[in-house]
């Protein structure tokens, strides 16, 4: 008989549709968030990016010397290195 089963056990009733509509909707969440954060470009490639655009311009306009530009290229692209 099915009344000798606990509620939770039966699984089709209105608690296990609703449990299953929630999984189902952590599950798509999650690979939603997977799919930003994989997509969401470095903070720090951003940053020296912008940062070669700036030197670039500042070498086009006479304001620094080419060693002085590749000296502070070598620095951005490689922060951890001594200039």
């Amino acid at each position: 008989m099915m009344y000798d089963m606990p509620r939770w056990a039966m699984g089709f009733g209105f608690g296990g549709g609703m449990f299953m509509l929630l999984w189902w909707a952590v599950i798509i969440a999650g690979i939603v968030a997977l799919v930003r954060w994989l997509k969401t470009p470095d903070p720090h490639d951003r940053a020296a990016g912008g940062a070669l655009e700036i030197l670039a311009r500042r070498y086009a306009s006479g304001e620094i010397t080419r060693e002085e530009y590749e000296s502070m290229r070598r620095h951005i692209e490689h922060p951890g290195h001594a200039m």
